[in-house]
Order: C-alpha cells, then structure tokens, then sequence
C-alpha cells in the first residue's frame, strides 16, 4: 500500500457531526450523522461510522470540541473499508466558502502542543 500523506497525522478521539444525506434544497442539512474520528492531519481524517458513505461523495463535517467553538470543513470521501462493524472513511479536506480551514489547523495546532 502507498502512503500518500503530505501531513503528519496525529491520533484524537474527538467526536465529529457528519452530514452524510443528500440535499433537496442548500438550506437543509441532510443526514446528520454523529461517529468517532482518528488520524487527524492538516489536510484531512479518518471517521469511523456504523454505515457506509460512498466514495467521492462530499460531506460536511463538523469538530465538536469542549470549550472550543464548533469547526465545519467540507471534504471528499477519498476511501473507505469496513473492519469488523463499522466503515472506515477517509476525508480530504477542500477550499470551500463555507469551510473553516484556518481554524481546524489553529485548533489542530493548539491540540498538539
């Protein structure tokens, strides 16, 4: 297998909010999924989920982290595989308006110092 990584990655169990479903009209939310995340770099990371999210498909995901306001990130489902119960996902994180870049690196910045 290659490694593909341009970031360090770091190891939290941090709870994300996942919007999986597709949207009717840009004001819904879809299907909002609650898992665990690991491998958490600059540029992307690793959720775990108790259902599968197709590859490619774009998410909205959302860091909740005591004391520390909430961070929303858009990314791309790059791969995925089950082990044992759950899907593992891999999710790139990509520019986007509504995306909040900057303040997952500070955030992932502060958490491993």
């Amino acid at each position: 297998m290659i490694d593909d990584r341009v970031a360090p990655r770091f190891d939290f169990d941090l709870t994300f909010f996942v919007e999986t479903g597709i949207r009717a009209h840009p004001k819904d939310t879809g299907d909002i999924v609650i898992c665990k995340s690991r491998d958490l770099s600059e540029t992307g990371l690793q959720i775990i989920l108790d259902q599968p999210v197709r590859k490619g498909r774009i998410v909205r995901a959302c860091m909740d982290i005591k004391d520390v306001q909430p961070i929303y990130v858009i990314a791309k489902v790059v791969w995925q595989s089950k082990m044992d119960e759950a899907y593992h996902h891999g999710l790139l994180l990509m520019d986007s308006p509504d995306a909040e870049n900057e303040a997952w690196r500070e955030t992932l910045k502060s958490l491993t110092e």
